[in-house]
């Protein structure tokens, strides 16, 4: 993540920013094995489940720590109001659940027998400081999909079996009032249905509502929107205005009654089908893409109109960042995209004391967007004269700097000061062992990462 806006005294120097239409810049690519989920942590950095493995890293990727998972095959991991995680996926024909510190160590485990060969796919913790999960049973050639409602912790208090249920996707969430939302497929390939339910908090149906027909149609994820309605994402073929014998994005919009208020459908060209999905803090909805085609990210307005699509970089799970970037993960990688880009810096005074310079400006506090942001550093450049390369001279994570003996050698001199986020590591990585580049120079480094 990196961008600079700059004031001067006596010039402004500003830059060209890429527009989000054309989809955010990548910021760097990490390798890992069997990634399963991700969450981003208080400190800014992010948590990896893996199929065995937890991984803690900082804000550019680079790990801090590891630990395994006592066995469990894990699917699922979600932030809880204690400040730390719950896990779920099986273990022993069994549904796995590990409840964890923010450091990764380990509270309980549990689990959970409903029959056969289990599974917990996803989980969620409620407002009761219990969990709500999907889940499912292999019997033979049968498969059956299940919500499991636990205690605090990770004891059943009820199960209730759905037919449909997406087990790869998040298809169940609390709602505002303390029930659950459920999605999944109903009917046949050729008469194929999206379903959205809603349950009380015991598992009891409140009422269902029906999407279709359509050939293969399925319901994959569902989220309570800011507005208290629901957004549902599925695929089903694409057959009007002329029959295309592939299968596309379906993205349906409902108000709080599950009755719909617009649907929307996304060609890729070959099948595709989404993994995941969340709505962003804009409105909109990020969502990932898996298929035959050019698999990878898209981006909506709250109307579920499309803003960008990132092709070829296949992703089964998204979450958006707390500067309005995205983290994408897959099996074997996680990615970094974008972010906010913050306001220039304003109000830059200048005063000398002896033989020093101290310079003094407003802290930055929001991006272009009016997203809340707080960088991680100042960046400060310096020439002796007003056109021409300003070189760095160092950063300071406060609203102050001095720059010392300057006024020894030089008569005049001209400052620029840019807000930086993007984590102080990576920052000092860059600049620290080069303290001569240029801006041009430096902003080159932190465009490549």
């Amino acid at each position: 993540m990196k961008h600079l806006y700059s004031l001067i005294i006596v010039l402004l120097i500003s830059f060209a920013t890429q527009t989000l239409a054309q989809g955010p810049n990548l910021l760097w690519v990490k390798d890992i094995e069997n990634g399963r989920d991700v969450q981003q942590t208080s400190d800014g950095g992010y948590l990896l489940l893996g199929a065995d493995w937890l991984m803690k890293t900082d804000s550019q990727g680079n790990t801090l720590w590891s630990k395994g998972t006592y066995g469990g095959d894990c699917r699922c991991l979600n932030k809880t109001a204690d400040g730390g995680y719950i896990i779920t996926g099986g273990r022993l024909n069994n549904i796995f659940l590990m409840k964890i510190t923010q450091n990764g160590d380990t509270l309980w485990t549990r689990d959970l027998y409903i029959g056969a060969e289990s599974y917990g796919h996803f989980i969620q913790e409620t407002f009761d400081g219990g969990y709500i999960m999907t889940a499912t049973v292999d019997i033979d050639w049968y498969r059956i999909n299940y919500i499991v409602k636990t205690t605090d912790i990770g004891d059943t208090l009820w199960t209730q079996s759905f037919t449909g249920l997406d087990r790869n996707s998040s298809s169940v969430q609390q709602t505002h009032d303390g029930c659950y939302i459920v999605t999944g497929t109903m009917g046949d390939y050729e008469n194929g249905f999206a379903f959205l339910s809603k349950i009380d908090n015991e598992g009891s149906l409140i009422w269902t509502n029906t999407f279709g027909p359509h050939r293969f149609a399925s319901g994959r994820g569902v989220r309570q929107t800011l507005d208290g309605g629901y957004a549902i994402i599925g695929a089903r073929y694409i057959d009007d205005p002329i029959p295309v014998d592939f299968i596309d994005i379906w993205f349906i919009k409902t108000d709080q009654n599950g009755d719909s208020l617009w649907t929307k459908t996304y060609s890729w060209l070959y099948s595709n089908s989404p993994n995941n999905f969340q709505q962003t803090s804009d409105g909109g909805y990020i969502i990932t893409i898996a298929g035959e085609g050019p698999i990878g990210l898209m981006k909506t307005d709250e109307g579920g109109n499309e803003i960008w699509r990132i092709e070829g970089d296949y992703t089964k799970q998204v979450i958006q960042t707390n500067d309005n970037g995205y983290v994408g993960l897959s099996d074997w990688h996680y990615r970094r995209y974008g972010g906010e880009t913050p306001l220039p810096v304003d109000s830059l005074l200048i005063d000398s004391n002896n033989m020093d310079v101290h310079l003094s400006w407003s802290p930055v506090t929001q991006a272009e967007s009016g997203a809340p942001i707080t960088p991680d550093a100042y960046l400060v450049y310096y020439s002796g004269v007003p056109f021409g390369d300003f070189y760095f001279h160092g950063f300071t994570q406060d609203t102050t700097y001095v720059h010392p003996g300057v006024v020894f050698f030089s008569d005049h001199m001209f400052y620029q000061v840019s807000a930086y986020v993007g984590g102080i590591q990576r920052l000092q990585s860059l600049v620290v062992e080069q303290p001569h580049l240029t801006q041009k120079e430096l902003r080159k480094l932190l465009d490549a990462q």
